[in-house]
């Protein structure tokens, strides 16, 4: 995978996604399989067992060395949230450890001995889920008071449980283990084993049918007029929303086998009225740990100053959205190194952030009709335009001069 044949950082890392989700489907089966044999085991055994599976998966999927990091820093972290005691220690701990998940990867982690190809792209994507699954955490334990902590094995289960552990979907930990199966309900799930197949037919599509490599996609855009324009656009929305379902389908379904009812997390966004409406189906399990841990602790729709004024709505939703940019963009200096990043490479997501900021906002009161007319038909096609133009813009190539994003605006909407 050279920066030349990168369609965009975004692409970059569904092409290394691809390769990522036949390792994740053999390492999934191996996890279901075992834990098959496990099932009769007392409960505490169970979770302890499918706890050091998933460490072990992780070893082979990455190095030994790194999952024994990930070991300890895993038990750092419970450790200062749950028995260091209160006060600004703590926090200044917890704060340097979530720092710790961004910094690493993209810093130390690579000048390990065999830290490249596939490990790094497996570090990449698992450690911008456990960085959210830890930040959540953190805040349920330490801000919300739970009165109960749990034990180091039913901890460990939660942050390793393979399934949910590379891609998501996202939970909190009292989610999770309300989410636990009865033993006879994970046996032989028909609903599962339909799932995990389709999610291996959606990304097979993804990959072979809809992914365009390289960068001739947007350099066709930029030259070729509207229809190449449009294709492009749609084409990398497509590819986005087809392998990333597929995905979360395959996860779903090994979650069940292995015990867990894992939460949906898309709810057919092609129909959305309206981008509000768009966000609250797309990534769904994303889009709730954002309103439950950016968007509500910055104080919500109304949040009122320390005099009582309500501020305007419009700033806490521009953090969620640039929260969401600055996350992607990690993502991408862990899967691909700061030396692939030129200056200003950011300013496609920060294009993307604002626009779906007030996107959101001016749609948010929209009510889906009843009887969907010509004027709800229009507002469904017009949300999915903008969602595939927003999404093609967040992941414009890097190494793409900007102007060429400009020409492939005004091919979009020909005057």
């Amino acid at each position: 995978m050279t920066p030349g044949g990168l369609l965009t950082v975004g692409l970059a890392g569904w092409q290394a996604r691809a390769g990522l989700f036949v390792r994740f489907m053999l390492a999934s089966t191996v996890f279901v399989l075992i834990a098959g044999v496990l099932r009769r085991a007392r409960p505490p055994v169970r979770v302890a067992g499918l706890t050091l599976v998933s460490l072990a998966l992780l070893a082979g999927l990455a190095t030994p060395r790194v999952a024994a990091l990930m070991v300890a820093y895993a038990l750092v972290f419970f450790w200062v949230v749950e028995h260091l005691p209160s006060g600004w220690l703590r926090s200044l701990l917890v704060m340097a450890l979530l720092a710790l998940q961004v910094v690493a990867p993209i810093f130390w982690l690579p000048r390990l001995p065999g830290y490249e190809g596939t490990v790094r792209e497996f570090v990449a994507f698992s450690t911008n889920v456990t960085l959210l699954r830890c930040w959540g955490y953190a805040y349920d334990r330490l801000r919300r008071g739970q009165p109960v902590p749990p034990s180091l094995v039913n901890y460990g289960h939660y942050m390793f449980f393979f399934p949910a552990f590379v891609n998501g979907p996202l939970l909190s930990f009292d989610d999770f283990r309300r989410r636990q199966l009865p033993t006879e309900e994970s046996v032989a799930d028909w609903r599962a084993f339909f799932r995990i197949a389709l999610g291996v037919l959606l990304v097979a599509g993804a990959v072979i049918v809809v992914c365009v490599p390289g960068t001739a996609g947007y350099e066709a855009a930029a030259s070729d007029g509207a229809l190449a324009a449009w294709g492009n656009v749609v084409r990398v929305y497509l590819c986005w929303y087809i392998g990333f379902s597929g995905w979360t389908e395959a996860a779903i379904g090994f979650g069940r086998l292995a015990g867990v009812a894992l939460p949906e997390n898309f709810d057919a966004p092609l129909l959305s009225y309206g981008v509000a409406d768009f966000w609250r189906r797309w990534n769904i399990t994303f889009g709730h740990w954002l309103r439950d841990y950016v968007y509500v602790p910055l104080g919500g729709a109304y949040p009122r100053g320390r005099r009582g004024v309500r501020r305007p709505e419009w700033r806490n939703t521009a953090a969620v959205f640039g929260f969401v940019g600055l996350y992607h963009l990690v993502g991408g200096l862990k899967l691909l190194g700061p030396g692939y990043f030129p200056a200003f490479s950011y300013l496609p997501w920060t294009m993307w952030a604002l626009a779906n900021t007030i996107a959101v906002l001016a749609t948010r009161g929209l009510a889906r009709p009843r009887r969907m007319g010509v004027v709800g038909a229009g507002v469904i096609v017009l949300t999915v335009a903008f969602t595939c133009v927003g999404l093609a813009t967040a992941v414009f190539p890097p190494h793409m001069p900007l102007v060429e994003l400009w020409r492939i605006y005004r091919r979009l909407v020909p005057l």
